[in-house]
């Protein structure tokens, strides 16, 4: 319980920023994604369902087309409003935002006393906070109302279209899930611990860059040895870096490994209901081809939740 009241805290300390900035564009940005993805994946289902069904029917050519068009008409409109939302406005409406957050962060660094950063510990965090906290005020943002509320809702209404066909479809699916929540936990922990690994090294190798490469340093590289040390530093922190890496990948391998087991024993086991329904004539070819989207779509954005998770 301690633990969850601290991530909703700190959840609620990332995002606050966005809301200050922007409450217009946070409701907006919430509600469109929450129609707009369920709409999409649904209708990818249904075009596929309705067209072979309609081939398998032998129903004459026009009304087929009329049908195609009919579909692909919808399809545009929308994702022209789509596209107009996000280019006209949500984008801008970020940079808008980031702007000001970036502002009230220099404001803060500039009262903070000369003596903290001698600490080279605080100095780690103050990298890593002042770089990187508008760019995680906003992924927390789209994390929660772009990925968790829209796939969600996707994954509510994938449900329900897929439990009047065969529960046990969603069960594997679910069942899946938790799997992939418990690996996301275990990647979540070694991403951190590689990050707060590389923090250190990754301060040295920009700095050493800087060094290479600032106007403010071009005198004492063309007239001092101090070139041949940089470079030297730099391949050592390098190797440093590239050596935590390999560290890692092994974790982060084995981790992939169990996510891939998994998901193709769910692709297996839904492939092999779907075949057991249609063969038992429960369900035409048209329902068959769309149950089979309906069914990829919800594994992958049952998947795309749990990743989710590990990110916020």
């Amino acid at each position: 319980m301690k633990k969850l009241k601290s991530w909703i805290s700190n959840y609620k300390l990332m995002v606050k920023p966005y809301w200050k900035y922007g409450k217009i564009y946070c409701i907006s940005f919430a509600i469109w994604n929450a129609v707009y993805q369920p709409f999409n994946t649904m209708f990818q289902v249904f075009f596929l369902q309705v067209t072979i069904n309609r081939l398998s029917n032998g129903d004459p050519f026009k009304m087929l087309l009329f049908t195609i068009v009919f579909f692909i008409g919808i399809k545009v409109i929308v994702s022209l409003i789509s596209e107009s939302l996000c280019y006209l406005y949500f984008f801008v409406k970020e940079e808008e935002i980031k702007i000001k957050i970036n502002l009230e962060v220099y404001k803060k660094l500039s009262k903070l006393d000369y003596a903290c950063f001698d600490d080279s510990d605080f100095f780690d965090e103050y990298t890593v906070s002042y770089v990187q906290y508008a760019n995680k005020a906003g992924d927390a943002y789209r994390f929660l109302f772009l990925d968790a509320l829209s796939l969600l809702t996707s994954v509510g209404v994938l449900s329900i279209y897929l439990l009047e066909a065969s529960p046990l479809i969603v069960v594997i699916t679910l069942i899946s899930v938790l799997i992939n929540l418990f690996t996301g936990k275990m990647r979540n922990r070694v991403n951190k611990e590689r990050e707060d690994k590389l923090a250190f090294f990754a301060r040295l190798s920009d700095y050493f860059s800087r060094m290479l490469s600032n106007r403010e340093n071009a005198m004492d590289r063309k007239c001092t040895n101090i070139y041949h040390i940089i470079i030297n530093k730099l391949i050592n922190t390098g190797k440093s870096i590239i050596h935590i890496r390999k560290t890692f990948a092994k974790k982060d391998n084995r981790v992939a490994a169990v996510d891939t087991i998994v998901n193709g024993g769910v692709d297996f086991g839904i492939r092999i209901i779907l075949c057991w329904i249609i063969n038992i004539g429960q369900v035409g070819v048209g329902s068959f081809v769309a149950m089979l989207s309906a069914s990829s779509s919800l594994s992958w954005k049952l998947q795309l939740i749990s990743r989710s998770y590990e990110n916020l």
